[in-house]
């Protein structure tokens, strides 16, 4: 009798217990918010305090759905609980500090002003010339570039410079359409610089009639070719992009490109074709890499070589950038709700953000993705990677309402917990006009200032450590792309790109 009641009492047991487990799964599944009022649980407002709720924590709301396994949570709010254990404000005063104690500080401090970042960015805003480019790159560390990325630009360029352009064969590039982007302008070209090279032809602008590719970016009159002086092309700004002219070309030894996505059947490959010795390369060292992350290496390679800014471009952007009433910063208090203006320093500081938040006329081709996304996910990342960021952000966009946007973003209680106290905010004095790049330069006049001002606002993201933007937009993939070629920043292409939009909107990455 004994045994048989002990054996029903076990039975009842297990099946609470089991009960119990199932109701948690339940909850858990079905997005129960837990909450730091101690006993209670949202959701089972029947539970009573001391029932074995006493350790709930910061409030975290958990929604999983089956169709994308997506997880979200509410920012966090510490417990009261241990709100006496919060680090107090000391104000650290000189004073307490003996001579001999100031002099190391000082001469601490005095280091640290002159880190291998600062260095390097420094270095960069003074390239002059092709030489220039060639001993920066090298000068790179490997762990912060791509793979072979010393070895890719070296091939490239001596592969559009040979020692004699005599019996060479030839790609010409027409230009594609004055409504495109520069990213879109550069990445064709990409394509078919690969297909160029795979088939042992040099590409080159045709700078003929006012047909190089890109030529709405600049003014008449600047960027000809031999033969061609007082046409326009990117020469203007960016270093040329081969020792060979138009004066080499004969119909016999030349194709010619229409349009970057149609290129002729004469031209082997096929989209997202990477040079044969790359490929090889590549697949020597990533034997299971896959096809479209190969094709986004070799972007990053072929837009870091047509990209290098020319000694007059590269003079004019450090001009721009160092113009100080041209930048500004504020700092947005969340405790007094207001905004202080401070001043912008050359370089940003180390664990800065770059948020590039592209509106405009891209809303045709993908979802525009709100200002508040952008601060949700740098908010995640300080929590994760306090001691390496900053709540500090550098703003590129065409939409002048989202610094409005910004001088409104304050952090909340509980998220000055780590890294900085409040946000800062880093943004240019620019035209601006929330519409498409043609537009803009219709508006504005002179196109080649007006490209210099952008690619300004490029080259200053790339001052920045961290990345939020989206890939739909070909101007977050270039500052991707050249952050990792050109190795800015503190880590380069090791630093994270965080990405705000959805996979759909830049999947397969067009050209």
């Amino acid at each position: 009798m004994n045994r048989r009641f002990i054996f029903n009492l076990f039975l009842v047991l297990l099946a609470l217990s089991l009960l119990c487990s199932w109701r948690l799964f339940s909850n858990y599944s079905t997005g129960t918010t837990w909450t730091n009022t101690p006993g209670h649980i949202e959701g089972n407002p029947r539970k009573a305090a001391g029932d074995g709720a006493t350790c709930a924590t910061a409030t975290v709301t958990v929604t999983q759905t089956a169709e994308k396994a997506l997880t979200t949570f509410t920012r966090v709010i510490p417990s009261s609980e241990f709100a006496k254990f919060a680090a107090k404000d000391e104000p650290y005063p000189r004073e307490a500090l003996s001579q001999a104690q100031l002099g190391l500080v000082n001469s601490t401090l005095k280091i640290a002003d002159e880190t291998p970042r600062e260095k390097r960015l420094k270095w960069f805003y003074d390239l002059n010339g092709a030489k220039d480019w060639q001993d920066y790159i090298n000068s790179l560390d490997d762990d912060t570039v791509p793979p072979l990325t010393k070895f890719a630009q070296d091939y490239i360029y001596k592969h559009q410079f040979p020692e004699s352009c005599k019996d060479k064969q030839f790609v010409v590039m027409n230009h594609f359409r004055d409504k495109n982007g520069m990213g879109t302008v550069f990445h064709g070209a990409g394509h078919i610089l690969s297909l160029a090279i795979r088939n042992n032809r040099i590409l080159l602008w045709n700078y003929a009639g006012d047909n190089a590719p890109g030529r709405n970016f600049i003014d008449p009159g600047c960027g000809g070719s031999p033969g061609h002086e007082n046409e326009r092309s990117l020469d203007c700004i960016f270093e040329k992009i081969s020792s060979c002219t138009l004066q080499d070309v004969t119909p016999e030894n030349s194709v010619k490109v229409e349009q970057y996505w149609s290129p002729p059947k004469s031209l082997t490959g096929i989209p997202g074709s990477v040079p044969p010795v790359l490929g090889y390369a590549m697949k020597q060292l990533y034997p299971e890499i896959a096809p479209d992350g190969l094709k986004y290496w070799w972007r990053t390679q072929s837009v870091g070589f047509l990209m290098r800014l020319n000694s007059a471009g590269m003079r004019r952007v450090k001009e721009l950038r160092t113009a100080a009433k041209m930048h500004h910063a504020v700092m947005t208090h969340g405790e007094t709700r207001s905004v202080e203006e401070l001043t912008v320093p050359f370089p940003l500081p180390a664990g800065t953000f770059s948020m590039h938040v592209r509106h405009g006329d891209k809303a045709v081709e993908m979802n525009l993705i709100p200002m508040s996304k952008y601060i949700e996910v740098a908010h995640e990342y300080i929590a994760q990677n306090p001691l390496t960021s900053l709540k500090s952000a550098f703003i590129s966009t065409e939409d002048d309402a989202i610094f409005e946007e910004a001088k409104a973003t304050f952090a909340e209680p509980g998220e000055s917990t780590t890294s900085m106290k409040d946000w800062v905010f880093y943004y240019s004095d620019i035209p601006r006009l929330n519409g498409g790049p043609e537009e803009q330069l219709n508006a504005f006049g002179n196109r080649t200032e007006m490209t210099c001002k952008w690619l300004q606002q490029l080259i200053m993201a790339l001052e920045c450590d961290l990345i939020i933007g989206t890939r739909g937009s070909g101007w977050n993939r270039m500052i991707d792309e050249l952050r990792c070629v050109w190795g800015t920043g503190a880590g380069g292409c090791k630093a994270p790109f965080m990405e705000v939009g959805p996979f759909e909107d830049w999947a397969y990455y067009n050209y």
